[in-house]
């Protein structure tokens, strides 16, 4: 055996065909990764947006509550009646 590796190969690479199914088989666990990460942002991106929605209707609910509350509050406060002011003999005089 030489010394030396032979055409730039060393005693720990694999031989060309090896390679190939070794890039194949990378590629396919890259694939299988990149479609797993993809489901999980998926269902991550839907839990995020049920969770809005829920928070949505709920604080929508509050606000319909409390509006409606001020609204029957303010019917039901006696009205003020407008008094008129008497003016002064004086105020009378300047216009």
């Amino acid at each position: 055996m030489p010394d030396r590796p032979v055409a730039g190969l060393t005693w720990n690479t694999p031989f060309p065909s090896q390679r190939a199914v070794d890039d194949s088989r990378a590629r396919e666990q890259a694939r299988a990764k990149f479609k797993s990460d993809a489901q999980k942002a998926e269902s991550d991106y839907e839990a995020e947006r049920a969770a809005t929605l829920r928070k949505t209707e709920r604080l929508r609910a509050l606000r319909l509550a409390r509006d409606a509350e001020a609204q029957k509050a303010a019917e039901t406060a006696p009205k003020k009646a407008k008094t008129r002011t008497k003016r002064t003999k004086a105020a009378a005089k300047a216009d």
